[in-house]
């Protein structure tokens, strides 16, 4: 955990609403839960639902719903519980509003759209989406480079070759964030890897996948949003064009067969 300090929390709430929060946004099923895993890590966070009911975009409660559950999945129930307050009515003395738990980058920094005038790409616009995937790896590297004794951990969707990937290579070639990689050490190694920052877990690679060797994204515990191996096994390559060979080739791979 981050150290312990009390910390006014940021408060977040639909400019619809009748709340005056920290920062205000369109609508809550519309930030991205890295973004907000971001913000729970640096501070508690609190998320306003007033007048989310009434709401007559119902989607947005839907992706709202399924953010909360993302993250969730991140921190971990017990984590989620200490690091994110659900508020369905905005307290009239905000400065009141403290709550004691793990925080990073110190307290009284009210309103968090600080991380985003921070950020260059965000400023200029420019960003592709992973933007705050990226904020979020650097935050947990700097974390466990210079604040924790044992590595922060947390859970996100990543895909998987099964025990049958012979490494051809093709989800890589298709990822469209370049997740994926999959390369030779020079010693007919295979070695499949992934950026996991890079990867939103939009199911390409399994679907691409014609043999069903890629495992679709599911729940994976990790101490990094870095470059993490998936697989690492000796491969077989066409004695023609060096392609890597299916199971039912022996010397050619079927191109040049």
């Amino acid at each position: 955990m981050f150290s312990l300090i009390e910390s006014t929390l940021p408060v977040i709430a639909c400019e619809k609403s009748d709340a005056h929060a920290d920062i205000e946004v369109i609508c809550l099923g519309a930030i991205p839960w890295e973004f907000l895993a971001y913000l729970s890590l640096t501070h508690n966070v609190a998320l306003c639902r007033a007048n989310c009911s009434a709401c007559e975009f119902r989607q947005g409660m839907q992706c709202f719903s399924r953010t909360l559950g993302k993250l969730k999945q991140f921190h971990g129930k017990e984590a989620f519980e200490e690091r994110v307050l659900l508020i369905d009515e905005l307290p009239t003395d905000l400065d009141g509003l403290r709550i004691s738990g793990p925080v990073f980058f110190g307290g009284e920094k009210r309103g968090q759209n600080v991380a985003v005038r921070t950020s260059n790409a965000l400023s200029k616009r420019d960003y592709n989406g992973l933007i705050f995937r990226n904020m979020l790896y650097n935050l947990i590297n700097y974390a466990n480079a210079h604040l924790l004794d044992e590595p922060f951990s947390c859970t996100i969707d990543l895909p998987s070759p099964n025990e049958s990937c012979f490494g051809c290579g093709i989800c890589a070639d298709l990822c469209p964030h370049n997740a994926l990689s999959v390369k030779t050490d020079g010693r007919n190694n295979v070695i499949v890897s992934i950026t996991a920052w890079k990867c939103v877990a939009c199911g390409t690679c399994s679907t691409v996948c014609r043999r069903g060797f890629m495992e679709a994204p599911r729940s994976t515990r990790v101490s990094s949003l870095g470059l993490r191996q998936l697989a690492a096994f000796e491969g077989r390559f066409c004695m023609n064009c060096g392609r890597p060979l299916a199971p039912e080739y022996d010397t050619l791979c079927g191109l040049c067969r």
